[in-house]
Formats: C-alpha cells, sequence, structure tokens
C-alpha cells in the first residue's frame, strides 16, 4: 500500500510522457487526466481528460483535436454511429445511419428523432425543418455564396444593413439583382403602390398598385426616382369612357391637367390632354403638327386659328371611284371638291358657288351663268365692271355651233362661227383712193360689151395704219390683207363724159377681184342659147356681173356677162346690152375648165347714156362681203362701141363695218 502510494505522488510531481510504445496494452480503469487538471465533478467513468490540444496523427496538433495523416477519418463502433455533445442525447452528429432516419451519411440531429440537415444517398441535403443562418455579429458579407475561383459573389447577404445581392457584394437595396433576371412561369407581385422596383442606377421607378389621376385607377406607373416629375402609366380604366386601356404620359408634378394619354378600346384609339394643353407631333426633333386644346389643328404652324390650318402645301390623291371633299355647315352639305370623274369639279351644293377677295362677291356661277362683279347674271357670261384682257394667239380650229374669239399679234380681234368663217371682229380696216384731173382722163375701151377698169386713180386717200386695206394707184385697187374678211361698205363717185362728143350707152361697176375664183366645171356645148354656167356653190344673185376666163372649147363663155336663172350650181349668162349668148363650140373639160375671176356687184351697178358734150356723174354705194386678200376696182363697159370714157375726177372707198 506504502508503494503504491510512493508512485503516485512521484507521478504527480514529476512530467511524464507517455508514448503509446508505453501504453501498450495498458488499461485504464477510471479517469485518465492527461496534463494540469484535476476535474472530476459530473464526468462518467473511464473517461479521458486533456488539458491541451489533442493530436492524432500528428504530433503538433493546433487545435483541441487534430486529425492527421493520409487517412484523416474517425471510424470505427467505438464511437457509435453518432456523436453526442453533451448527455442529454439530442444534439447529436450523427456519421452514418442516422436516428430516426435511413441511410444517412451525415446529420444535424436537433431533437434525437429526425434530422434537421441530412444528405441521403441520392447526395442532395435536405432540410426537414426550419433553417436558421444567424452570425453572431452584423456585417455587410454576413453571408456569401462563391464559386471555386471566389471573385464577385454569386449570392452576398449583407445583414449589416439588410439587404440581399446577387451578383454583387455591395446590394444598395433590399433586393439589388446585377444582371439579367427571369420571372419564368409565375409573376412578381407588389404589395401596394408604394413599393418600388429600382432599375439602374436609380433613376426610374416602376409601381404596381392603386396610384390615380382625375380619379382614374392606373395599373403600372414608371417615373424618375426623384418623385412624380413626369411620368409613364400604363391605364387600367378608360380616361374617355368606355372600356379602353392605354399609356398616359404625365407631365410634372402631379397636376393631371398636363397629362397626355394614348389609350384604345375595341372601337376607338383616343390620343387627349389631360386639361388645356396642346399636343405636339414632331419628327427629326422638330415640331411637323400641333393641336391646340381648343381643337383646333396647325400644320406647319405652332398657332392654328382655324380648326385645320396648314401652312404648306396639301396635295390629295385617290384611287376610288368615288373620291370628294365635302363642306358641310350645321349638318347641310354645302359644297364639294370632286376628283371621281378624273376631272377637278368644284360644285355648290344648294346656292351659288361665289369666288370672292376680300368682302367683294368678284365671281358668282349662278346655275349655268356666271356674273363677274355683279350677284345677278342674266346671261351666260356677265360683266358689271372692268376689262378683258386676252393674250395674243393665233387662229384656232373651228367647232361646229361654237364662236371663238381671239387676238392676234397685229392688235386684230377675231371672232370665228362654227362653220369655220373668220371675220375681223375689231381693227381699223379702211382705204379711199381717188382722182381729180384740171381738164381730163381718158379711159380706154378697147371692146364692146365687157368691162374695163378705170385706170385713172392717181392718189391715195386715208387707210387704216394696221395694212388691213391698202390702196394702190398703180394697179388702181384696194387691197384686203389675208386677216382683214368681213362686211364693208363700198362706194364710188365719179364725174365722167364720152370721148368724141357723141353720147354712148355705158355700164358703170364696183368689180372684186376673187383672192379665189369659182371654179367653173361645165359649160353648155354648141349652139346652145343661153350658156349655162355650172360652178359648186357660187353664190351669186340675179342681176350680178361676172367676168369669165379660161373656158375652152366654147370660147363664147369667156368675157363679161349678167347672171340670170341662177340656181345653187349653175346659172345662165346674158351679154351686158341685154342680148342672149349662144355656144360657140363643145365645153372641153381638160385642164383649165375656166374660172370666175371678178364678180361685179348688180346692187351698185349703174346703166346710162353717158354725155359726149357735158360731164356727167356716177355715184353707187352698198355693203358687200369680202373675203381675204380680195381686190376692188371701178369698172366701165360700152355697150355702144368702143369709144373711150374722159373722167374729171373719181374715187373709190371701202370702210369695214363694225369698226
Amino acid at each position: 500500500m506504502k508503494k503504491s502510494l510512493i508512485f503516485v505522488l512521484i507521478l504527480s510531481f514529476i512530467p511524464v510522457a507517455i508514448y503509446a510504445a508505453d501504453l501498450k496494452d495498458t488499461r485504464v480503469d477510471g479517469i485518465l487526466y492527461v496534463g494540469n487538471t484535476t476535474a472530476s465533478a459530473g464526468l462518467q467513468d473511464n473517461a479521458l481528460i486533456v488539458d491541451g490540444n489533442v493530436g492524432i496523427g500528428t504530433v503538433n496538433p493546433s487545435d483541441r483535436l487534430v486529425v492527421g495523416g493520409t487517412d484523416e477519418r474517425i471510424t470505427g463502433a467505438s464511437f457509435g454511429e453518432f456523436i453526442d455533445f453533451n448527455d442529454d442525447g439530442d444534439d447529436n452528429i450523427v456519421f452514418g445511419g442516422a436516428s430516426g432516419a435511413d441511410n444517412t451519411d451525415i446529420a444535424f440531429d436537433l431533437d434525437g428523432t429526425e434530422p434537421a440537415i441530412y444528405s441521403p444517398t441520392d447526395s442532395k441535403v435536405k432540410i426537414s425543418d426550419s433553417f436558421l443562418i444567424q452570425p453572431p455579429t452584423d456585417s455587410t458579407t454576413g453571408v456569401q455564396v462563391l464559386d471555386s475561383d471566389g471573385g464577385v459573389p454569386i449570392l452576398n447577404i449583407d445583414t449589416d444593413n439588410e439587404r440581399v445581392g446577387i451578383g454583387t457584394a455591395e446590394p444598395t437595396s433590399l433586393l439589388d439583382i446585377n444582371g439579367t433576371a427571369k420571372v419564368g412561369g409565375g409573376v412578381i407581385t407588389l404589395a401596394s403602390s408604394s413599393d418600388t422596383f429600382f432599375f439602374g442606377t436609380q433613376t426610374a421607378k416602376l409601381t404596381i398598385g392603386g396610384a390615380k389621376i382625375a380619379d382614374n385607377t392606373f395599373g403600372i406607373d414608371i417615373f424618375p426616382f426623384s418623385g412624380d416629375d413626369g411620368a409613364l402609366r400604363v391605364t387600367r380604366e378608360s380616361l374617355y369612357g368606355g372600356s379602353g386601356k392605354g399609356i398616359t404620359f404625365q407631365a410634372k408634378g402631379a397636376d393631371a391637367t398636363g397629362n397626355v394619354t394614348l389609350e384604345a378600346n375595341n372601337t376607338n384609339l383616343a390620343l387627349g390632354s389631360g386639361g388645356s394643353k396642346d399636343i405636339i407631333f414632331g419628327s427629326g426633333r422638330a415640331e411637323k403638327m400641333r393641336m391646340l386644346a381648343n381643337g383646333n389643328v396647325g400644320i406647319g404652324t405652332t398657332g392654328p386659328g382655324y380648326t385645320l390650318d396648314v401652312h404648306g402645301d396639301i396635295g390629295f390623291e385617290t384611287t376610288g371611284a368615288g373620291a370628294f371633299v365635302e363642306f358641310r355647315r350645321s349638318g347641310t352639305t354645302g359644297g364639294t371638291i370632286d376628283l371621281s370623274s378624273g376631272d377637278f369639279r368644284l360644285t355648290a351644293s344648294t346656292n351659288n358657288l361665289i369666288l370672292k377677295t376680300d368682302a367683294d362677291e368678284d365671281v358668282i356661277l349662278d346655275t349655268r351663268n356666271v356674273g363677274i362683279g355683279t350677284t345677278n347674271p342674266n346671261e351666260a357670261l356677265t360683266i358689271e365692271a372692268g376689262v378683258i384682257s386676252i393674250k395674243e394667239t393665233t387662229a384656232p380650229s373651228a367647232t361646229a355651233t361654237y364662236a371663238k374669239i381671239w387676238t392676234e399679234d397685229n392688235n386684230e380681234i377675231f371672232v370665228q362661227t362654227g362653220d369655220g368663217n373668220t371675220h375681223l371682229l375689231h381693227g381699223d380696216a379702211f382705204s379711199v383712193i381717188w382722182a381729180h384731173f384740171p381738164t381730163s382722163e381718158p379711159v380706154e375701151i378697147s371692146t364692146q360689151d365687157r368691162f374695163t377698169k378705170i385706170d385713172s386713180f392717181t392718189a391715195v386717200g386715208k387707210q387704216d395704219d394696221l395694212g388691213n386695206v391698202t390702196g394702190n394707184v398703180s394697179t388702181n385697187t384696194l387691197t384686203l390683207s389675208s386677216i382683214a374678211a368681213g362686211e364693208y361698205q363700198v362706194s364710188y363717185h365719179g364725174s365722167i363724159t364720152a370721148t368724141g362728143g357723141a353720147d354712148k350707152e355705158m355700164k358703170f361697176a364696183f368689180g372684186i377681184v376673187l383672192a379665189t375664183p369659182k371654179d367653173i366645171t361645165n359649160v353648155t356645148d354648141d349652139t346652145v342659147t343661153p350658156i349655162v354656167i355650172t360652178s359648186a356653190g357660187h353664190g351669186l344673185e340675179n342681176g350680178d356681173m361676172v367676168e369669165i376666163v379660161g373656158v375652152i372649147g366654147n370660147d363664147a363663155a369667156n368675157g363679161s356677162f349678167v347672171v340670170d336663172n341662177k340656181a345653187p350650181d349653175t346659172f345662165e349668162i346674158v351679154a351686158l346690152d341685154g342680148n342672149a349668148t349662144t355656144g360657140d363650140g363643145d365645153y372641153n373639160e381638160g385642164s383649165p375648165t375656166g374660172d370666175v375671176t371678178i364678180e361685179y356687184s348688180g346692187q351698185m351697178s349703174i346703166h346710162r347714156m353717158v354725155r359726149g358734150a357735158d360731164f356727167g356723174a356716177i355715184s353707187a354705194t352698198g355693203i358687200h362681203d369680202l373675203a381675204n386678200s380680195d381686190a376692188v376696182s371701178v369698172y366701165v363697159a360700152n355697150l355702144s362701141g368702143i369709144t373711150n370714157l374722159t373722167v374729171s375726177s373719181i374715187s373709190l372707198g371701202i370702210f369695214r363695218i363694225g369698226d
């Protein structure tokens, strides 16, 4: 007994190192103390009490228990199936099979019945009840999940500011996602309009909930982070009635009168503002169209003064068959612009069509009448006052049943009838030739019963300065220009006597040298009395006289004759002295066929005895149609022989009627 006590005492005061080899096959029945400790209260029997670090497989344990070596495992039935940290049997670490669970690799058993976290054979970690992560102190990086390379955390829980970051180590909001977020098969729901989502750098806000403007609930609000200084709102209820949904652009501040809304329902698309604000349409950062609060729309102007005020060109185009623009007043059609037939038609539906400037009603279209300067036109065209200006042009082509008026560059106005005849409507056309001899001037007559031109004219009197009629004393004629056709008053006067002293029967006439001779197409043959001339549409009257030349075969048809028994296309010829004519040969229908070259007017014919001893007077006046380029002269025929005519004075003048 003394020996044992002495041994224990020795061990108590001598540091001893005990190695495995020394304890080989050594059994301690009771408590084995290692280190400077003697605590034994509450310990179970056969316990190992270590004061310091314990190393298994290592001689330098850095912690309370360090398992080293190549096989760092704690195995064996001596541990059982779990490790209990106290003696109540509840808070266990289970290796292998767990209490209350089969096939468990690792488990934290809190109550001894079922592990809270465990890994079944499918290699998944499962939580069977509540799971709490609570660090001992708050930190901006309280809990982090990283990939194998480290870097930016996949998940960072900032317990200091109570924020969660995904893809960021510094979350700035309750949930801060740095990257693309996707919600599939579900929705994101916010509780009220005060809840927000932040995008990017907190410059915009998306509000879900019951914000209202003008008593209308909005479904989604997007507006700047700083407040209600402008917003985009998706409406749930129509601002213009019905069941429309739309988008509202809210002006700065919360005043709904500054809003502009675009919405649609099953029948309409509405665009409008919440108050007396303009709506502007533009492109390229420039205004193109504006609608005022009063309803006026301006294109090209910022201040439209009319319902539609356009500053610029307007074009209308249609491919339809009945396109027109209709103007109404109080629901009643006032007029139309009609493009349906390809023409441009401006039509007054009920009353007159008025074209006006300022307050003057300048042009009135009343049924089919047009009035200029009057509201009551009485004819197709009524001009109350003013001047008609016509641009000079060339002669138009004739249109049957229509007359045309125009002016040419010769200062003359013309009228053309539907049959193509052109008449000088205005323009001076006159001329006079005359002669007066101190003694007398003879006119040589070489053939009895045939007209001879009086060639005694020596002076040209007054005539128009346009050259419409030109007097010529060399040819003893007055000649019309190529545009001077019309009705003319013709007169000639003279003082004459028969040369030689004996009285002679003579005829005097006004003769027209035709610019276009009348064509003769047939003459009766030899011995036929009287000779009959065929000339289609000759226009001659009985008593007129003619000069015929160029007839071949029947020479008796050539000369000066009186027209008798005229028909539309034929007439008989009688000698100037009244004797009948008889053919002296068969008519040759070859070329030439003969022509009427001079027409002597019967209405201005003077038939008298011309005294041989005394002068007598001749005078005649009449109205005749003259054609362009016709020439006129005075003629005499001696019916008693070939005695000459002596002229003391002579004059010939023409003046177009209407000038």
